[in-house]
């Protein structure tokens, strides 16, 4: 299996920050970008016990400038009852490319997105854009002022042979729903279920200087 197709699958979840773009106009990105944003995530197609077992939070940990100011790397982190998953990540242009520890790394968004580039491939998976739109539910989500306006991509394999998606992006929030075409049908298998900001992690303090010596 190719390394970047788990990448892929766990790192869609995070698919937004304004920056200037070369034009001077102001671009949307759609990726997580503020320290200690954190997202919550259920698949509503199951209910009960299941349901909150299938819970999973995103949380940036870090975000910083790269060099020359052209762009944004950090650190983010998918937790859930099972374990948890760290990833690095930069974004660039409209686009965003993770990493893991592993150094197993996927472009998850084309530099250029969406406006630029409307369809690309990565570890064998076909995705294309489909337009924008809006979607009810997820206003109580959003911050004040915040766009309800996002964008809707659909991801498959190039051969044919593996599972057809789709996920629908939001400025300043990324993934807030995904969905999988099962018998015959469009299923619910990701929603967005709450957002809010945690404590960023503290920097590790200087180490102290050595008291002096009591007389």
């Amino acid at each position: 299996m190719n390394p970047s197709r788990p990448l892929l699958g766990a790192a869609l979840l995070l698919l937004a920050a304004c920056r200037p773009s070369p034009e001077g106009k102001e671009r949307v990105i759609y990726a997580p970008h503020e320290e200690g944003l954190t997202l919550a995530y259920e698949n509503p197609s199951l209910e009960g016990a299941a349901r909150m077992e299938s819970r999973r939070q995103v949380r940036v940990d870090l975000v910083q400038p790269a060099a020359g100011g052209s762009s944004l790397t950090g650190e983010m982190r998918h937790t859930r009852l099972t374990g948890e998953d760290r990833f690095h990540f930069e974004i660039r242009d409209g686009g965003l490319k993770v990493s893991d520890d592993q150094k197993h790394a996927a472009t998850i968004l084309p530099e250029g997105f969406p406006d630029r580039v409307s369809a690309w491939v990565e570890g064998g998976v076909r995705t294309r854009v489909l337009g924008r739109a809006t979607v009810p539910g997820f206003d109580r989500l959003l911050p004040a002022g915040a766009s309800k306006v996002g964008i809707w991509i659909e991801s498959a394999p190039e051969s044919g042979d593996g599972p057809r998606t789709r996920a629908f992006l939001l400025p300043d929030i990324g993934t807030a729903e995904a969905l999988e075409w099962k018998a015959g049908r469009w299923t619910p298998t990701r929603r967005l279920v709450s957002r809010g900001f945690t404590d960023s992690p503290k920097r590790p303090a200087p180490p102290a200087a050595p008291a002096g010596r009591q007389r």
